[in-house]
This record gives C-alpha cells, structure tokens and sequence, in this order.
C-alpha cells in the first residue's frame, strides 16, 4: 500500500439517527474537526493524478467531484469500480454487496461503514478480482 488517507468532516447540519448508527459517527466527534475545503486540498495532494479505485465508483466520485468543485479544483482522475467488475466478473454471487464479494474473494471482512476499513477491503476485493 502506498498509504492512506482518513479525516472527519465537520458539517453543518446534524447527522441522520440513521447515519449514526450505521457509521457509529455522531455529532459530538464532528464538532471540533476542520470543513471539507479545508481537508479537501490534502486528499487531492494524496491522490495526485493516481488512477481512483472504489467499490461504486460513480456514487463516491460524485460527492468527490462535488467537493472540489467547490474549490475550483477539478478532479481529471481516472477511476476504476470494483462493483461493476465484481458483478461482471462473478455473476453468480446473490448478491454483490462489498461483505458479500470480500468474503467470496477470502478477504478479511472488517466492515463498519467507516471509510478507511471498507478501502481496505474493496482494494483487497478488488486485487483479488483482477487476477480472476
């Protein structure tokens, strides 16, 4: 691993019970963290022009896309989604949740919803897909 990347994002609205406990996140740890635009111009450093994997691509560089947009700093990068090649590459599963999938690939299947662990395991997922 080239390394990583985690940092809490303070908001400006309170989070949804439902966010809450999913993630385990609540307002409390969000209150004293710095905004998106100020931990945005970081995690564009470290991703540099390197090419973006994810387990559904198009929803996470979405928001991505979004955030840097507000600091006029566009993102050209290249991405990869492990979901799409998980569902192209094992249409047999029942399904193609990222735990589902982890498991099939006999990855570790740490998942709490908070976003470092889920990377390790979609990249550990997605390793595991491109030698299939």
């Amino acid at each position: 691993m080239i390394g990583s990347f985690e940092s809490l994002i303070r908001i400006d609205r309170a989070l949804s019970p439902f966010i809450t406990k999913l993630t385990g996140i609540t307002d409390e740890m969000l209150a004293d963290q710095r905004p998106a635009k100020a931990v945005m111009p970081e995690f564009l450093e470290f991703i540099g022009n390197r090419v973006v994997v994810s387990y559904n691509i198009p929803f996470d560089m979405g928001f991505l896309r979004a955030e840097a947009a507000r600091l006029r700093r566009p993102i050209h990068n290249a991405s990869l989604c492990a979901l799409q090649m998980a569902r192209r590459k094992l249409p047999q599963l029942r399904d193609h949740k990222l735990q589902t999938v982890a498991k099939f690939c006999g990855c570790r299947q740490k998942q709490n919803h908070r976003a470092l662990d889920d990377c390790h395991m979609a990249l550990e997922a997605f390793v595991h897909l491109m030698r299939l």
